[in-house]
């Protein structure tokens, strides 16, 4: 229990905590190239900048980010959307609350 209330307490890196999942999930559909809902996810600042929606992140603020209420499947919000062409899957409540995790931990790129 001691080890993984300390991996709670410990900052969360976007590059190596966070973008592995994001990347499997998210950025096949929101990234450079494709774009949708005129999303980029490859980097914090691009969540920040946000969409077609407004700001994918919330630094401080996990629980009202966009990204995050996606995921959940709030607010008539599905991502990813079921039989999409990348073969992305919801993601898991662990990876949920780890994105959560780093946006409330200010969403910063790396601890460094």
């Amino acid at each position: 229990l001691c080890s993984s209330t300390a991996a709670l307490a410990a900052e969360l890196d976007y590059y190596k905590d966070v973008y592995p999942f994001l990347k499997t999930h998210c950025i096949s559909c929101h990234n450079k190239t494709t774009t949708k809902a005129d999303l980029n996810m490859e980097t914090p600042e691009l969540m920040l900048k946000g969409g077609e929606t407004g700001p994918g992140i919330v630094p401080g603020k996990g629980a009202e980010s966009l990204v995050v209420l996606a995921s959940m499947h709030q607010h008539d919000m599905e991502m990813p959307p079921g039989n999409n062409k990348s073969g992305a899957v919801d993601l898991t409540p662990a990876q949920v609350a780890l994105l959560r995790q780093w946006i409330d931990q200010d969403a910063k790129a790396s601890v460094q």
